[in-house]
């Protein structure tokens, strides 16, 4: 190698190191007694000024066997003053940067409480924002990265109960099945198994709507009211809703009968009003008909068809 190489590669050596040592985090040497201050003042309910204090240094001036005290304290001090998606944001990586932390479960709580919180809210920014989107990721957060988290039937039923104000019935589906999978024996397994039925009800549109979904609704209705919940208001919905959806179901049936009536397809005609005459439907308007349609044809023919 040649001198003038040499001397390159040593200067290039000392630039890298320098450029390492110059970006590398700098322990403050009062970083644990500011830290001690600011869990003292939230333990005392200054949280601007513990906010102030703690949001002045750095996380990573802080020595790493205390960075998890430092990111509780700052959530806690963000939730005081009300900063409630800013505080999830200082605590969202705990799981990830702190596996073994003894805090764990105390960020679990203030996690579940600030996802809880935020749904609640009215605030937001025209279309762009809310706190109830913040509110569903933070509980969304919880739910995949503490899956031991004894918060978890509560936060699935918030989920689940956003997701159906929403209108998101797909996703109130999947938050009440997993309540339910996950805690068959909780106090909200009834109201869950109440909520999942009517979502799957709240789908349908009607007659012309998709006769398998509406067996489904049916089926799931039928097994809530086979083991009624308390709620008397729950059993009223239920009843009202299977009522309705074996009309639409009877209403199909004989829609597709009139079809085939039109086309002069005897086979088709009977066979589709036989379905509408079914005894399931014999309490809906439709069934009615189509006994009544079903018994006329019978005694056109002289036998039953």
């Amino acid at each position: 190698m040649s001198p003038y190489a040499a001397r390159m590669r040593t200067a290039l050596g000392l630039w890298l190191l320098l450029a390492a040592c110059s970006s590398a985090p700098v322990l403050a040497p009062d970083a644990e007694p500011v830290l001690a201050e600011g869990e003292a003042m939230v333990t005392a309910g200054q949280f601007e000024p513990a906010r102030e204090l703690l949001e002045s240094r750095a996380a990573n001036t802080f020595p790493k066997r205390v960075r998890d005290r430092y990111t509780l304290a700052l959530g806690h001090a963000l939730r005081g003053v009300g900063e409630n998606y800013e505080a999830f944001k200082a605590i969202r990586g705990f799981a990830d940067d702190f596996p073994h932390s003894e805090l764990r479960q105390q960020i679990i709580e203030l996690e579940f409480a600030l996802g809880r919180d935020l749904l609640r809210s009215t605030a937001g920014f025209w279309i762009f924002w809310s706190d109830r989107d913040g509110g569903r990721n933070c509980l969304e957060h919880l739910i995949t990265r503490y899956p031991e988290n004894s918060f978890m039937t509560d936060a699935l039923r918030l989920l689940g109960d956003a997701a159906f104000a929403d209108q998101d019935y797909t996703l109130a589906q999947e938050r009440y099945r997993d309540l339910l999978r996950r805690n068959p024996e909780s106090e909200w397994a009834a109201y869950a198994r109440y909520r999942y039925a009517m979502s799957i009800v709240a789908t349908l549109r009607g007659a012309d709507y998709d006769l398998d979904e509406m067996q489904h609704a049916c089926k799931e209705l039928a097994d809530l009211l086979a083991n009624p919940p308390e709620n008397p208001e729950f059993v009223a919905d239920a009843k009202a809703a299977l009522s309705r959806i074996l009309d639409w179901r009877a209403e199909r049936h004989w829609n597709e009968a009139r079809f085939y009536r039109r086309i002069d397809n005897q086979p088709g005609y009977l066979q589709q009003l036989q379905r509408a005459a079914d005894p399931e439907f014999a309490d809906t308007d439709h069934g009615k008909l189509a006994q009544r349609e079903l018994a006329e044809a019978t005694a056109a023919n002289g036998s039953r068809p």
